[in-house]
């Protein structure tokens, strides 16, 4: 179960993501991006939640 934190923003809109990430590198990132790619998965990468438009909200795919 992915964290509500990582589903939604300061605005409240809450999306929905099949799985969280935490990259502990560069290369772990990269790896993670590529994989995203091939498969055709949509990625949101998460700043703080700070934004009140919804942005940082995945509506499916992956939360980085």
């Amino acid at each position: 179960m992915i964290p509500q934190n990582y589903l939604e923003d300061a605005s409240g809109h809450r999306g929905e993501a099949e799985a969280l990430f935490v990259p502990s590198s560069e290369e772990e990132l990269s790896a993670l991006l590529h994989q995203a790619t091939l498969s055709a998965t949509p990625v949101t990468i998460a700043g703080a939640g700070t934004g009140v438009a919804g942005g940082r909200c995945p509506q499916g795919g992956w939360v980085i």
